[in-house]
Formats: structure tokens, C-alpha cells, sequence
């Protein structure tokens, strides 16, 4: 028997309203996590029966489509539950849960307010804006903290007032009803999550995608879907980005202690400001596959990408002559050769600022990712402070994966911690974890200038690489040189260990920027077509599109007890299309 490891995601087009926000909140999370997905529209006089039991989960994906489900439909979404099919439901309106679910999972659920009287405190009871992990030893939010996530603009809910011996909460609506906001439960051969809250909460102007929910979506669609279940998302990977380098203090001894702990930092260099010993130190380093460089300018005063009004003036600027900037790569590709060192294709100009003319230079050279949203043509002031609605896959929040909307010769690989929900931030700021919320990207800018705080400093930056490997895009903590220099070494490998505690929950594999960028292209320009599963050989048949230069990897999940563990399998590079076997 073949069985078809795809989600069936059940709409209601005639829901016009909740049906054309799906792209946002269902369907380019699913093309990121690299999940085969099809849609059952409930208009379409289609039967349901035929693909229930093939698929490896059934997702309620668009609120209010409970309620165009017949009790048939119930009966048959039932019986496939106890056959092994998953299901998860986004769709907050629990109370129309056809009765035949509610009585396999044994939930009771009402539509009248419970606790606390609508209004009271000017927060209604059938809407959240906040909701509490109060669960992390589940797989859905194992690396989660208990803690507090808060919404932009209060979100519809929907109230569950018991559930079935069975049933685990995870996650309660902070409404002051505690009612629960993410259930797991199983039924028989199947398992279930349930999201009471509205699926507008994966719009970015009320928290989105990217901003630090993301990980229990995808971990629920992981755990509930029948094994072996296959993703083709980004592996774990991570890395670290450190601007401003001269290696003034210490010659790069600091990267000897981040490479004890693993990581593999990208330099960007001020390239007038590196010594014959400093050269040395990263030859070295280089040649022994430890950490990348790039030119981030001559000084801290003088850039080669871009003419500001001043030194000083970020608010205006223009591009740099031309026979300026030819002059300029002339003296950085002589300062590479001299020290025996390529420069990283990722690309990560002083002040984020570029001229429209680099960008010929930068492909000559190779240098095709851009390690930053940035605009072209656009000095720092307006660099900044925003993200780019084309980008993906989160739509500009959380980071980007995605080619260049100027210029698509360019890939932007970008890990962003800076564009939180403005909740979250400004929960940040009230509870002085941050200081300056435009430096958020830098651990080390709050609590290694002027005030030393190794725990506060370590928080920060594993907030950052949770928040990368979370959405599945890659992790990376950030930081200037300078501010690494106001530590003394001890100080800084207490640091580093804490950041490692920290994320111990987390299987992280480090490498360099420059890996990351270029794996992230390649797989950009391929897709998953379909996952078919021989329960008589347990043979997977993954079929690709596209193109890859590079081995890949999909990961495939099975279910270990409540748990579920995940092994990655390498899809080999390949043009046009592949059928990749993995063999259990």
C-alpha cells in the first residue's frame, strides 16, 4: 500500500475574508517548511472520503471553516484520525469541532464567556492578546521558555472548558480565562493539535510569522502528521556575524574561543586597520576553516560602498564615483591577496549602505549574498527600522531567504532579530532587557559598553539563535568587535558557555555565513513535488524541481513514544528534477 505524506488543508473559499489572508498564514509557511501541501475547498461538491486517508495530516487552515464541515465530514475526519492521519486545526472557532472529534478526544466546549465578564479591564473574553507557554517538556515546546508571548492586536479565541483524559495543554489564552490556547490529544492511531486563537495572528500586523510563534506551527504539523513524515526545510544551521573588526586588542584571539564552542564567525573588516600580526591571525584562521572575512570598509570613517553627507551624516548620500570605487576594490582585492585570504561572498557593507554601481563589482567577485535587507541607493537612516513585505519567507519579519527585490543576481540570507512584533519589543524595553531597540541585533550593545552583564548579554544572544533556528531560516547571534573588547577573555568565554547552555535543547549546526547563504540559494530554486511512502518496502519517494549545485537534506521525523526524532538524508545536486529513495 502507497500512502501519500502530504497535508490536506481543508478551506472555504466562499469565506472570502479568512480565505484570501491563506497565503500569509498558511501557504508560504508550508512552500518555507518545505511541506507537499494540497487544498480541499469545501465549495467545490468534491468528496472529502478520497484523500483523507492518504495524507499524513488533515489541517483545518482558514478560520471558520469548522463550520461547513457536515457530521459526515466529522465521521469520516474521525475514523482517519484512528487510522494513523493527523489533523491540526487552526481554527479558533472550536465550538463547531464536529461533535464526533469532540467525543474522540473528549473536549466540551461553549460559546458563552467564562470566568470574568466581557470588558472587564477593557480585555473581552473572545479575544487574547497574549498567550502563556505553561508546558516545555512536550516536543512542540520543548525549547520554548514558560513564559508570556504577547500579540500586537488582540486576536479572536475560542473557549475549551474540559478536555479528555488524553488531552495535554500546552499553551492557556493570558485573558484571565486560562482557558486553553494549544492542545495535544490523540485519538487511537492518530494524533491532534488544537489552536484555540485566530489564524489572524499570523498576519505581521497582528505578531506573524518569523516573530517567535512560528515553532510550535511547525513542530505541531511534525508531531500530530503520520510517520515517517518528510520536510524540506532549512537544517539547524547557525553562525555568528561580527562587525568593525581591526583586531586591535588582542589580534583575534576572541575567535579562538568561539571556535572551541563550535562557532565559525563571519569578520567584517576594516581593512586599513589590520596589522601584520593581525594578517597572520587570519590567514591562519582562514586556512584552517575557522572563520570567513569580508571588507566592511577602509575605517570607521571611511567607506568604499557608498558616499555619505559626512562621516557623522547617515541621513543623505549618493554613490560613489565611479572611478572612486574602482579605485577602492583595487586596494581591497590587493589587501586579500597580500594576506592569502578569499573574501566571503556574503556581502555586509559598514552602515548597510550601497550604491547602485557596487553591484557589478560584487558579482565580478562573487559576491552574490547580501547579508542584510538593504536597499539600494539608500543611505543608513533608511536602511533601517523596517522590513520589505516581498521578502520571504516571512514576508521581511524574522529574516529573509530570498532573492533581491532590486536585483535578483542577488540572494539575501539573513537571520533578523530586530524585527520582533512591536509588542514583544516593547516588552523588551519595559522589562529592560533592551536599551536601544534599533541596536537590538547586537547582544553586546546594551550590556558590553558601558553597563557588563554576561547573563542579561547570553540571553540576548540565545534569544537570537532560537529565534533563527525557530523559524527554520538559520541561527546567528551579532555583535561589533569593539563591544567583544570591553570584556576580558575570561569574561568571554563565560559568555560563550552561557550561550551554550542556553540553547542546549537545540541541535545546532554551525557553520559559516558564506555555506549557509549558498545552500539557502540552491534550495530556493528547488521545491518538493510530492512524498510517497511503500508501507510494504517502508520505502519514501521524494520527487524535487529544479536545481541544486550542492548536496541538500530533507528531514524525515518518526515517532519515538509521545516524541517524535528527526535524521536528515541527503538529496544529491541535480538539474531539472529527482526521485530520491531513502530506505529505513
Amino acid at each position: 500500500m502507497g500512502l501519500n505524506l502530504s497535508a490536506l488543508c481543508i478551506v472555504d473559499s466562499n469565506k472570502k475574508e479568512q480565505y484570501e489572508i491563506l497565503q500569509e498564514t498558511i501557504w508560504a509557511p508550508l512552500a518555507h517548511f518545505g511541506i507537499p501541501h494540497t487544498a480541499f475547498d469545501m465549495t467545490s461538491g468534491n468528496d472529502l472520503n478520497d484523500p483523507l486517508l492518504s495524507c499524513a495530516v488533515i489541517i483545518f487552515a482558514q478560520e471558520n471553516v469548522l463550520s461547513s464541515l457536515s457530521p459526515e465530514n466529522g465521521m469520516s475526519i474521525t475514523k482517519a484520525i484512528a487510522a494513523g492521519t493527523g489533523l491540526i486545526s487552526f481554527d479558533p472557532d472550536i465550538h463547531h469541532l464536529p461533535e464526533s472529534l469532540k467525543y474522540a478526544f473528549g473536549l466540551r466546549t461553549t460559546e458563552e464567556q467564562t470566568h470574568m465578564h466581557v470588558g472587564f479591564f477593557d480585555m473581552p473574553e473572545s479575544t487574547t492578546q497574549a498567550v502563556r507557554t505553561i508546558d516545555n517538556e512536550h516536543y512542540i515546546t520543548y525549547t520554548r521558555e514558560i513564559e508570556f508571548t504577547h500579540f500586537n492586536k488582540p486576536v479572536r479565541v475560542g473557549n475549551i472548558v474540559e478536555i479528555g483524559t488524553d488531552a495535554r495543554v500546552l499553551m492557556v489564552h493570558a485573558n484571565s480565562s486560562g482557558c486553553p490556547a494549544l492542545v495535544v490529544t490523540s485519538f487511537e492511531k492518530g494524533r491532534a493539535v488544537l489552536f484555540t486563537f485566530s489564524t489572524t495572528v499570523w498576519l505581521k500586523e497582528y505578531f506573524g510569522h518569523g516573530g517567535g510563534l512560528t515553532d510550535v506551527f511547525w513542530k505541531s504539523i511534525a508531531w500530530a502528521a503520520r510517520k515517517p513524515f518528510t520536510m524540506f526545510a532549512m537544517p539547524p544551521f547557525a553562525t555568528m556575524r561580527v562587525d568593525d573588526c581591526s583586531g586591535t586588542n588582542d589580534r583575534f584571539r576572541w575567535i579562538d574561543t568561539v571556535n572551541r564552542h563550535g562557532i565559525i564567525p563571519h569578520c567584517s573588516l576594516f581593512m586599513e586597520n589590520i596589522s601584520r600580526t593581525g594578517s597572520l591571525a587570519l590567514k591562519r584562521k582562514y586556512d584552517e576553516g575557522l572563520a570567513e572575512f569580508s571588507a566592511h570598509a577602509f575605517t570607521w570613517n571611511r567607506v568604499f560602498y557608498w558616499k555619505p553627507e559626512s562621516p557623522e551624516d547617515h541621513t543623505r548620500g549618493e554613490p560613489l564615483p565611479d572611478h572612486e570605487l574602482r579605485d577602492a576594490f583595487q586596494k581591497i582585492d590587493a589587501k586579500f591577496s597580500e594576506w592569502g585570504i578569499k573574501p566571503s561572498r556574503v556581502f555586509l557593507p559598514h552602515f548597510g549602505e550601497v550604491g547602485q554601481n557596487v553591484l557589478p563589482f560584487l558579482k565580478e567577485r562573487g559576491i552574490i549574498f547580501f547579508g542584510l535587507q538593504m536597499r539600494i541607493n539608500v543611505p543608513f537612516n533608511y536602511v533601517v527600522g523596517g522590513t520589505n513585505r516581498e521578502l520571504m519567507p516571512y514576508f521581511g519579519q524574522g529574516g529573509t531567504l530570498d532573492k533581491h527585490p532590486e536585483d535578483p543576481d542577488f540572494f539575501v540570507a539573513e537571520s533578523d532579530y530586530t524585527t520582533l512584533p512591536k509588542a514583544e519589543i516593547d516588552l523588551k524595553v519595559a522589562k529592560d532587557e533592551i536599551k536601544e531597540p534599533y541596536q537590538m541585533y547586537d547582544f553586546l550593545w546594551d550590556w558590553g559598553r558601558v553597563e557588563v552583564d554576561i547573563e542579561a548579554a547570553a540571553r540576548h544572544a540565545s534569544n537570537q539563535l532560537k529565534l533563527g533556528l525557530d523559524n527554520l531560516i538559520f541561527g546567528q547571534i551579532n555583535t561589533h568587535e569593539q563591544n567583544i573588547y570591553v570584556l576580558s577573555l575570561a569574561e568571554w568565554e563565560n559568555l560563550m558557555t552561557r550561550i551554550e547552555e542556553m540553547t542546549e535543547r537545540y541541535k545546532i549546526m554551525w557553520k559559516n555565513w558564506e555555506y549557509i547563504a549558498s545552500y539557502a540559494a540552491d534550495r530556493h530554486e528547488t521545491r518538493i513535488i510530492s512524498v510517497e511512502y511503500d508501507t510494504a518496502t517502508r520505502d519514501i519517494t521524494c520527487n524535487f524541481q529544479g536545481r541544486s549545485k550542492q548536496t541538500l537534506y530533507i528531514y524525515v521525523f518518526r515517532d519515538k513514544g509521545e516524541c517524535i526524532e528527526y535524521s536528515l538524508h541527503p538529496v544529491p545536486d541535480f538539474e531539472d528534477s529527482i526521485s530520491l529513495v531513502i530506505r529505513e
